[in-house]
């Protein structure tokens, strides 16, 4: 990969600053979930009704809990055991869905989202804002050298 890429990287509040309040925000989960993303986000307190999608996410939820209500509300799509509480406590939302429906609810206008915290490339050719979340020693795929035309966000 070029060092193009770097001449664009930037700390995690830098690309967080781009989500504005009514946004609906796509998260990446499971291993690949974005911590320092959303720690700033859960850090920005000028935001309001932000709705965050997402599977199961690996560790801490800072956007659920104390003092996020009505800032953000999160939507799992798979509720991991970090969203089980919220969920119950009705702090959270979840929609149940089969796995292999998920990319056709947001292929079909079904869920409309303006930001991706992550990349997911069918998702970046459909969005207004995507971050890529670049890290050494993270597998590779054939459509990671298509990312810098697509004018992508990338934290360092």
């Amino acid at each position: 990969m070029s060092g193009e890429w770097s001449m664009r990287a930037c700390g995690p509040d830098e690309v967080v600053a781009q989500v504005k309040s009514g946004d609906k925000v796509f998260v990446h989960g499971a291993a690949a979930t974005p911590t320092p993303l959303l720690e700033a986000l859960a850090r920005r307190t000028d935001l309001t009704d932000v709705t965050l999608y997402h599977l199961h996410t690996q560790g801490p939820a800072p956007w659920v809990g104390p003092g996020m209500a009505g800032r953000f509300r999160a939507v799992s799509l798979f509720a991991g055991p970090a969203m089980r509480a919220p969920i119950a406590r009705g702090e959270a939302d979840f929609i149940p869905v089969f796995l292999s429906d998920i990319p056709g609810l947001f292929e079909s206008g079904a869920i409309k989202l303006d930001v991706e915290v992550e990349f997911a490339y069918l998702l970046a050719q459909l969005l207004r804002i995507a971050t890529a979340n670049a890290r050494w020693g993270r597998p590779w795929t054939r459509r990671w050298p298509q990312l810098p035309r697509l004018g992508l966000s990338w934290p360092r």
